[in-house]
């Protein structure tokens, strides 16, 4: 990580000084021609007073006024007797008296040349480079530049110090999560988090926590559930090895008849499950009339249960439903109903407000205030024998509270008019209904 921000920080210093030096350069190409005419009128004003010096004070004052006037400036002034100059085309063009603004030849210093009024002689006034002003404004120039950079340089820095600190405590979170301690977690305060990246982190930590908790329970109730089919199954597979009269033959088949069927219902339990883990589960929401739905599947229902199965439903009530998902729901609500109840199952379909409750009622034992959350985990069941006949495989329910989420609803569970327990899907309904 510390190469990354190296790298970084790097980058950004080298950005800024391009930034600063490009718009350095910006500003001179906008302020130059601004700067240079007014060098030139400039220029101009001591052409015309040197030539009047010039013509009514003779040669030697208007030399005396040029010197002492490029002295004041802290510049230098002299003729020009180069000859590669004099034969340049810009000074050749050159008129008297004149002045231009110009790089020639091996001249330097930001020059100016003129010729005086009757005068072919050119004349060439620079800066002093051993002046005492154009040196500190060099040094003021170069005192800018690298205090700007310096100072940048600073802030960021410590901001790149502060955001490593941070994120080096998301990568030791990161670690200890690799290492198998999925419980790390990362502060959310002001002094810890990286935006939202902290929560999003934490967010994810524990949901890998919950499937990784939920695959080890998937995992330790596969092997649970499974000895026990497995056994009977061996049982009986032995038995009918070493013979038996044709009685006992009927029997041990349906028995391992039945051990099969368990077995094949527990694997798409586990895979219903395990779907809906995945949050990838595709819903169709399609509003539909849910007394009518109901209808349909009462044939369904009743012989999917050994105890009678009733349906109340009201007026027409429509909500957006997956039919498929739902009728899974349904279905698991009332074989969870009849493992318990005494002698009849009812289906409550009613509005209440601007939702739909569709509530399994049963005369049953019911489910206790303080072990109503708990049914609702997997693998949880009230039946610690496990028998065959109420035991079932903890899954029941949680699959029906996955499938209430995904329609954005949610499942309740209360006390029935009935004296048992009573089981609600509560789903938001169409905005027409």
């Amino acid at each position: 990580m510390a190469r990354l921000f190296v790298t970084l920080y790097a980058g950004i210093i080298v950005s800024l000084f391009m930034f600063l030096v490009s718009v350095e350069l910006v500003a001179i190409s906008l302020s130059y021609d601004v700067e240079r005419q007014d060098k030139r009128n400039t220029l101009m004003g001591y052409v015309a007073l040197l030539s009047e010096v010039r013509q009514h004070a003779g040669e030697e004052a208007m030399q005396r006024a040029m010197h002492s006037v490029a002295r004041m400036n802290e510049m230098i002034a002299a003729e020009v007797t180069d000859p590669e100059i004099l034969n340049h085309p810009k000074i050749q063009a050159l008129p008297s008296p004149g002045g231009i603004m110009a790089d020639i030849g091996r001249d330097g210093n930001d020059p100016a040349y003129f010729r005086l009024a009757g005068d072919s002689r050119v004349f060439r006034v620079a800066d002093d480079p051993d002046a005492e002003l154009w040196a500190k404004e060099r040094l003021l120039d170069r005192i800018s530049l690298w205090g700007v950079l310096i100072v940048i340089a600073l802030i960021v820095g410590a901001w790149m110090i502060y955001l490593h600190r941070k994120l080096k405590r998301l990568e030791i979170a990161s670690g200890r999560i690799a290492a198998g301690d999925f419980s790390a977690r990362v502060g959310e305060d002001a002094r810890s988090r990286v935006g939202g990246l902290n929560h999003a982190f934490n967010g994810m930590a524990e949901r890998v926590e919950q499937l990784i908790a939920s695959h080890k329970r998937l995992t330790n109730a596969v092997a649970h559930e499974l000895r026990t089919p497995i056994f009977r199954l061996r049982c009986q597979l032995e038995l009918l090895e070493h013979g038996c009269d044709p009685a006992e033959h009927d029997q041990f088949v349906e028995g391992m008849e039945a051990d099969l069927e368990e077995l094949e219902t527990m694997v798409d339990e586990l895979l219903t499950f395990a779907r809906m883990e995945r949050s990838d589960l595709e819903v169709d929401l399609v509003p539909t009339d849910l007394g009518e739905w109901l209808n349909q599947q009462m044939s369904t229902l009743s012989r999917s249960a050994k105890l009678p199965v009733s349906l109340n439903a009201g007026a027409a009530i429509e909500a957006p439903v997956d039919t498929k998902l739902l009728q899974r729901a349904i279905t698991n609500l009332v074989s969870n109903a009849d493992k318990h109840a005494t002698s009849a199952i009812q289906i409550n379909v009613h509005k209440e407000y601007n939702r739909v409750m569709l509530c399994v009622d049963d005369d049953g034992p019911g489910i206790p205030p303080s072990e109503r959350e708990r049914v609702l985990e997997p693998f949880e069941r009230l039946d610690s024998a496990r028998a065959r006949k109420t035991g079932g495989y903890g899954l029941g329910l949680t699959i029906v509270r996955e499938i209430v989420a995904y329609h954005q609803g949610e499942l309740t569970i209360d006390s029935a008019p009935m004296g048992g327990a009573r089981v609600c899907i509560v789903l938001p309904m169409t905005s027409s209904a």
